[in-house]
């Protein structure tokens, strides 16, 4: 969620490219994902940008996709940045290669949101996908969101009135973190773990 559409491209191409896989327990997958996605260890630095953007991958126990963070030094205040993560119907208006994907907000509440995002991809079939988006116990430095059975998406109102076009990919996880640093500045980062569904073709690399 936030990246813009190349970016999603890339990471719905390389993380599985050449592996079909078929998971049977989504909850315990998700809670695998969530146990070990914050620790800080066994990250691998991958690349690094002259604008300071770091990009790092991670293997997860039993899950052969390997987990993304991207972390930036800022200076902008947490809430400020947790507000436009959770601004899902204005995405298109400061996201990147925005024409490849239609985000809207299906409901809100004090808990959190539901949202769905539907990608218009090149080579291979569209992705769509719901999550709900929510911030851990009210957390003000940390938004996270992970994707929903495709049957509950669908209870939702007004799912009805978003493109269900292509694949619906249900196997995924996301959180934003801001960190405070010894300087004054902040530190933001994003760890994701996403399965894309259907099947990735080598040709589409």
């Amino acid at each position: 969620l936030l990246l813009n559409g190349n970016n999603m491209k890339k990471l719905l191409i390389t993380q599985v490219v050449g592996i079909s896989l078929i998971f049977a327990n989504n909850g315990l997958l998700l809670k695998t994902i969530k146990e070990n996605i914050h620790l800080d260890e066994g990250w691998k630095k991958i690349e690094q940008f002259e604008n300071g953007v770091s990009v790092l991958t991670k293997e997860l126990p039993n899950i052969p996709i390997k987990a993304v963070k991207i972390s930036q030094n800022i200076d902008i205040d947490s809430e400020i940045i947790a507000e436009v993560i959770e601004d899902v119907p204005n995405y298109s208006n400061f996201l990147k290669s925005a024409s490849a994907m239609d985000a809207n907000l299906l409901s809100k509440n004090k808990n959190g949101l539901f949202g769905h995002q539907h990608l218009d991809l090149k080579y291979v079939k569209d992705r769509h996908y719901a999550f709900n988006m929510f911030r851990p116990n009210g957390n003000s430095n940390r938004v996270d969101w992970e994707l929903i059975p495709e049957d509950t998406f669908n209870k939702i109102e007004g799912s009805n009135q978003v493109n269900k076009k292509g694949v619906y990919i249900d196997i995924g996880f996301g959180s934003w973190l801001v960190e405070n640093l010894e300087n004054g500045g902040t530190k933001i980062s994003y760890r994701l773990v996403m399965h894309p569904g259907g099947n990735v073709p080598n040709f589409a690399v």
